[in-house]
């Protein structure tokens, strides 16, 4: 599903600023936060369009409930980092610390 996929890239941009600890980007906090909150756009997406999925077929609802359990999956870790994201643009720069 595209739109899954698309979740998956922004998610993964978004890790690969965070393993850099947002060091070598120009993107503000702001922006960082951004991608994070498409990457859960086009999660909720995705869930919208499964929802009105299904099929005679065993093997399609088979993919089907296997992408709906992906997209809980990238649902909790942008939640989770949604958490990290909030906290950390309250944080004073100079007191940022990644553990």
């Amino acid at each position: 599903m595209e739109i899954f996929n698309k979740a998956i890239v922004e998610f993964n941009n978004y890790v690969s600023l965070k393993n850099m600890q947002f060091q070598s980007t120009s993107l503000s906090d702001e922006q960082i936060y951004g991608i994070l909150s498409v990457a859960n756009q086009y999660t909720e997406s995705a869930e919208e369009i499964l929802r009105y999925l299904n099929s005679d077929s065993k093997e399609l609802n088979r993919i089907i409930q296997d992408l709906e359990t992906n997209i809980k999956k990238l649902k909790k870790n942008i939640e989770n980092e949604d958490v990290f994201m909030k906290q950390y643009i309250k944080t004073a720069k100079p007191l940022r610390i990644f553990n």
